[in-house]
């Protein structure tokens, strides 16, 4: 992996440490609330988004 690449995975890790702070501050009723629906609903495509983005870089190289 070139030097370059290593901010992805940098940049996830600290966007999966925040949605993770965000669903311990809303308690068990994360799912329950609207809110929390739409939160992680983001977070999923978020996710979603940068793998294809990952991949589509992968494959002009």
């Amino acid at each position: 992996m070139r030097s370059g690449n290593w901010i992805i995975p940098i940049i996830l890790v600290g966007a999966a440490l925040f949605y993770l702070i965000i669903c311990a501050s809303m308690g068990p009723t994360l799912l329950n609330s609207p809110s929390g629906l739409v939160l992680s609903a983001i977070w999923w495509v978020a996710v979603v988004v940068a793998c294809v983005g990952i991949r589509a870089s992968g494959l002009r190289q």
